[in-house]
């Protein structure tokens, strides 16, 4: 199963419901061994929370660098996690060993949150830190169990045929068509790019950075004050904020090291193929550096 570039050679299913409910993870796997007998599929029913993430902690301890995962978790969920009878397991605590995992595998874990609410589990992310997710595909909202057996049916066909995710994300979504509930899958590469592009864009924008040299002065201040050194006026506090922040130089360096970071490109560094953008498109592209100028000529 090729995936993006991402060779899939595990399929790893964790599940975890209620006794009257139909057993979506070992449906899933059923289909998938019917389609792709070569992979190496293993299925995991749990009880609790803690056998969940046992689980999970067990693929990690198995993972091999260079080796594409495919992770259906099946279970209930909400706004804040997924629920182990009765037990939260709130986003936050998945993310460490979804992190771990992915980049023990070199940026190679897909996770499917075959849950309601799945998709909440974005908002974890940071650019600030490790990607827990090559791929991550969940649901906005409630999805019942027989229209989310025929979604990941779809899925799995589609990673299967080496579709595009657009196309698996549009096709997905076409059988959800009197719901709110929608399918996202979101690319690790994507998820880079667009919050660079937020922040550039927001570098541009004289009314936050106003305000963020108002919060950075109040704390110039108070460290001035507790090593009893003379702080700078504002104005000029504020000059130099802006020509360091609003400095290419200053911008490319950070770009690379968040880069780095998220999409794990200085360990693996072969990665800078499938994630090629580079900064200096992305800045020609929304004319920073003139923007940025012209926020600076209004300093002098």
């Amino acid at each position: 199963m090729n995936v993006d570039g991402l060779e899939v050679k595990k399929v790893k299913v964790i599940e975890n419901l209620r006794i009257d409910d139909r057993l979506t993870g070992k449906e899933i796997s059923d289909y998938i061994k019917h389609l792709s007998p070569n992979l190496d599929i293993d299925y995991q029913p749990t009880s609790n929370k803690e056998e969940f993430l046992k689980a999970l902690s067990s693929i990690l301890l198995e993972t091999n660098e260079d080796e594409g995962i495919l992770l259906f978790i099946e279970s209930h969920g909400n706004k804040k996690g997924v629920c182990f009878s009765g037990e939260l397991v709130e986003w936050s605590e998945i993310y460490k060993l979804l992190s771990d995992i992915n980049e023990k595998s070199c940026m190679g874990l897909i996770v499917v949150f075959s849950c309601c609410y799945g998709v909440n589990f974005y908002k974890q992310t940071s650019i600030l830190d490790k990607c827990p997710y090559f791929l991550m595909l969940g649901f906005s909202g409630r999805i019942n169990e027989n229209k989310l057996i025929e979604c990941n049916k779809r899925i799995v066909d589609g990673l299967i045929n080496s579709e595009s995710t657009l196309v698996i994300e549009e096709e997905i979504n076409l059988l959800l068509p009197m719901t709110d509930t929608k399918l996202t899958i979101l690319d690790a590469g994507d998820v880079f790019d667009n919050a660079i592009r937020h922040y550039l864009i927001s570098s541009m924008d004289e009314v936050e950075l106003s305000k963020r040299a108002v919060d950075n002065y109040q704390e110039h201040l108070t460290g001035c004050l507790a090593v009893s050194a003379v702080p700078f006026s504002f104005d000029k506090f504020k000059k130099i904020m802006y020509q360091q922040l609003l400095s290419k130089n200053y911008l490319e360096e950070s770009y690379y090291k968040l880069k780095d970071r998220f999409l794990l490109t200085d360990k693996y560094m072969h990665l800078n193929c499938r994630f090629s953008s580079m900064c200096d498109g992305v800045y020609k592209e929304l004319n920073v550096e003139h923007e940025h100028n012209k926020i600076l000529r209004k300093l002098t």
